[in-house]
């Protein structure tokens, strides 16, 4: 008789208390492998703990009055050691995806946003995303973010 593909067997299983005897079995097995596949296929995602692409020296925000109307709050974030092949994205601060500029200085790159409250002059694109603050990067094509966790106000800046 043959059970499940094995020739010359004595014990006679039946086919339906066979499958749930296999699958019992298995259940570790298929376990471990789905846990195996999902730790090396996963969404490979670098968040802001332990970060070896880069390091942030200095991030804080500060409001800014130009007029009754003009308001908004200037964001800076400050990294140093950063790799070749980390491309920054933009950042997200009060659930806001904002685009941002970067530039070099003393061995730093500065990374600077501003979220305008009210009437603007200068059109900024931006997208409510109700998501922590934290800086949007690709590293090699992977999508990656740093959570600015330690992120500091400075004393505003009112315009006359």
């Amino acid at each position: 008789m043959h059970i499940f593909g094995f020739k010359n067997t004595n014990i006679y299983i039946c086919p339906i208390n066979g499958f749930i005897y296999l699958i019992t079995i298995m259940k570790p097995l298929i376990l471990l492998t789905f846990l195996f596949f999902l730790t090396i296929c996963g969404c490979y995602v670098k968040n802001g703990v332990g970060n070896e692409y880069f390091r942030i020296s200095d991030s804080f925000y500060q409001p800014w009055v130009l007029s009754e109307d003009e308001k908004g709050t200037s964001i800076t974030v400050k990294i140093v050691k950063a790799t070749n092949d980390v491309l920054f994205d933009s950042l997200i601060f009060r659930g806001v995806k904002l685009p941002i500029v970067s530039s070099a200085e003393n061995n730093q790159v500065v990374l600077k946003s501003t979220l305008p409250v009210g009437i603007s002059r200068i059109e900024i694109k931006r997208e409510v995303v109700k998501k922590p603050d934290q800086l949007l990067y690709k590293y090699k094509g992977i999508r990656g973010y740093y959570l600015l966790k330690d992120i500091r106000r400075e004393k505003g800046i009112y315009f006359k």
